[in-house]
């Protein structure tokens, strides 16, 4: 357990081409944010979802929430919410529409994390950088807080690609998949029937 470490499920996007809440969809017998809300438990000393007001009615009542605060956008909205309310905090961030995501693959993040790099990312071999399957480090989130203010730059990715950061490999490069439409969740529902 990292005390300083916290986990984020970033849930608060607009889900515009999947047509319902990515976040309260099923792939392990409840809703989304839910799995990878505990999943992330197993590792973090604290975590939040991070949600817009419109999907506050349907959290369950028990967990804790960050409310996006719309000082930017696209997902460093979420994550910068959650800096800004716990500023000294380190943050495992997780989107929620990472079906294939699993304890095996956060425990690895976590053990490879280097508190010296700007954050401990998953890559793929090609060089691609998963910024919502990541540990940002509390100095990182400060720098990307003034920055995008400063230049009005709200890309997670390049901001990543900037920094120094560190690459972790997954045992499969599946559990960075991300599904977005319908037709990505019917093959990722069959697909999670092989996937171990």
């Amino acid at each position: 357990m990292n005390s300083d470490l916290y986990g984020l499920v970033l849930c608060g996007g607009e889900s515009s081409r999947m047509t319902r809440d990515k976040a309260f969809i099923q792939y392990h017998k409840k809703p989304q944010y839910l799995h990878i809300y505990y999943l992330l438990k197993q590792v973090c000393k604290k975590v939040f979802v991070s949600m817009n007001l419109a999907q506050i009615s349907q959290l369950v009542s028990h967990i804790p929430c960050i409310v996006d605060e719309n000082n930017a956008k696209g997902p460093f909205n979420g994550i910068l919410s959650a800096h800004v309310k716990f500023p000294e905090a380190s943050w495992f961030i997780l989107a929620c529409d990472l079906p294939f995501i699993d304890q095996f693959h956060i425990n690895q993040l976590v053990n490879k994390r280097d508190l010296k790099k700007a954050a401990t990312a998953y890559c793929s071999q090609d060089g691609k950088i998963a910024p919502l399957i990541a540990i940002w480090e509390s100095g990182t989130l400060l720098k990307a807080n003034e920055k995008i203010f400063s230049s009005n730059n709200f890309g997670v990715i390049n901001f990543l690609q900037k920094e120094d950061i560190k690459c972790v490999y997954p045992k499969d490069e599946k559990t960075m998949t991300n599904v977005n439409t319908l037709d990505q969740y019917s093959v990722a529902k069959r697909a999670l029937q092989d996937f171990s």
